[in-house]
């Protein structure tokens, strides 16, 4: 009897113990709710959502990554917060980071490596501890930016990051904006998927410029040497001797930008005490055109402040924080003056572009002061309607567009006549927006292979 009783006892005690280990099953109900990436692969996030209490338990678990059977692997330091029903956890790479403090968008739960996943894999798979997972193509995954893939389903929206503390936020459709360093000769460049790219081009007390110099519709960068006259520009963005150069203008002269003629393609123009000079050639020679505009002192800067085609020049006064810029390149010898509004203060750098995207240049304007843009969409008085973090103190702005607006499906292959034209095409714009125009339809990299 005392045996009986003895061994029940303890089958008691071991039936009541097993409750108490609770880790093993009480992480398995995350569901991977999103996945985003730029098109360079350095700012990524995924959002992991569960429904139920009880989920804290990941610490030492995994989210892996495979691209193309390649593994990148991130465990769990700790423990989630709890309670998790209804929560999300935020999991992202150090540009995400990085890009969230200086726009105010969540801030991540954990910190993925970099490089997280490779955005243009043939066979992408995201994995959480082996109980949920999602697989899908580089090409399916959006990287414009502003976009990513929701799931269950798979459909791509609006990139709407959330954290486990609930704080949400849309990805910024943001433009373009470089500046300059130059104590060092650095570009940084913060392009409009987010991702950013730094390399040394020109030498200390060179001014920098953006334009299309190629014609191929992306904006890359150019020095202008005051000391001698001279200009060189490069037909990428990144590190290496000038594809061009030559000589216009004299020591003291203030470069300009544009497409002066409506041609699609950007050359060059110099501001001299109150005076303007363009050419429209990529070359030594005098200019095409001259006119007066502005007095000694102004600062030039140019845009297509009406959306026709054709850059013109504007002209700000630091003094007092006006701006004022001509519509139409004259057909005299002095232009006339069609808007004027004041923006910014003095000691403010000015510079136009079409940071909204609906066709027309407009001004920014970049403080050193506090290292931030303010990005105005309408030509007037008004405040900025974004303001982007980015550089340092005594960094020179510039403004381009280094991304290729997004074609859609405007190309068919029919459009083409050769299939290494349809393939110059779409290996162009498939690194920013994926297979728009449908040109790759078996999605093995090739396209319209039925081409000559």
């Amino acid at each position: 009897m005392g045996k009986r009783l003895l061994a029940l006892a303890v089958l008691a005690s071991v039936l009541v113990a097993v409750p108490a280990v609770p880790g093993s099953a009480s992480f398995h109900l995350w569901d991977v709710q999103e996945v985003y990436s730029d098109a360079a692969g350095e700012m990524q996030y995924v959002e992991l959502f569960t429904s139920a209490n009880g989920q804290e338990f990941v610490d030492g678990f995994a989210l892996t990554a495979t691209s193309d059977g390649v593994d990148v692997v991130f465990e769990f330091p700790t423990d989630s917060p709890a309670p998790t029903g209804g929560r999300t956890l935020l999991l992202a790479t150090p540009a995400y980071t990085t890009f969230a403090s200086d726009m105010g968008l969540p801030a991540p739960d954990f910190q993925l490596p970099a490089g997280f996943f490779d955005p243009d894999g043939d066979s992408i798979e995201i994995n959480f501890a082996g109980v949920d997972s999602v697989t899908f193509t580089g090409a399916s995954l959006p990287t414009d930016g502003v976009s990513s893939l929701n799931y269950p389903g798979s459909a791509v929206s609006v990139a709407t990051p959330a954290n486990f503390s609930g704080t949400t936020a849309s990805i910024p459709d943001l433009p373009d904006v470089a500046l300059f360093n130059p104590n060092n000769g650095q570009w940084n460049l913060r392009y409009r998927d987010g991702h950013r790219a730094e390399f040394f081009y020109g030498v200390p007390g060179d001014t920098p410029l953006m334009g299309d110099w190629d014609c191929d519709g992306t904006d890359t960068v150019a020095m202008y040497r005051e000391s001698t006259g001279f200009i060189y520009y490069r037909n990428t963005n990144d590190f290496g001797v000038a594809d061009g150069d030559f000589f216009f203008g004299i020591p003291g002269d203030i470069p300009i930008a544009g497409d002066w003629n409506n041609n699609g393609c950007d050359t060059f123009g110099i501001y001299r005490n109150g005076k303007v000079f363009l050419r429209n050639s990529l070359s030594t020679g005098v200019a095409d055109k001259e006119f007066f505009f502005g007095v000694q002192g102004d600062r030039p800067f140019a845009g297509d402040f009406t959306g026709d085609g054709t850059d013109t020049v504007g002209l700000y006064r630091q003094s007092s924080g006006l701006a004022y810029f001509t519509d139409t390149i004259p057909a005299g010898d002095v232009a006339t003056t069609d808007n004027e509004f004041f923006y910014g203060v003095p000691s403010d750098r000015i510079l136009a572009d079409d940071w909204d995207g609906d066709g027309d240049d407009s001004v920014g304007i970049f403080r050193p002061g506090d290292q931030k843009f303010y990005l105005s969409f309408e030509n007037l008085l008004q405040d900025a309607d974004l303001v982007i973090a980015l550089g340092q103190t005594g960094w020179l702005p510039a403004g381009g567009e280094m991304v290729p607006q997004n074609p859609g499906d405007s190309v068919d292959c029919t459009d083409f006549s050769t299939q290494a034209a349809a393939q110059a095409w779409f290996d162009y714009y498939v690194h920013w927006y994926g297979d728009v125009a449908v040109l790759d339809v078996d999605a093995n990299g090739v396209a319209c292979e039925s081409l000559p």
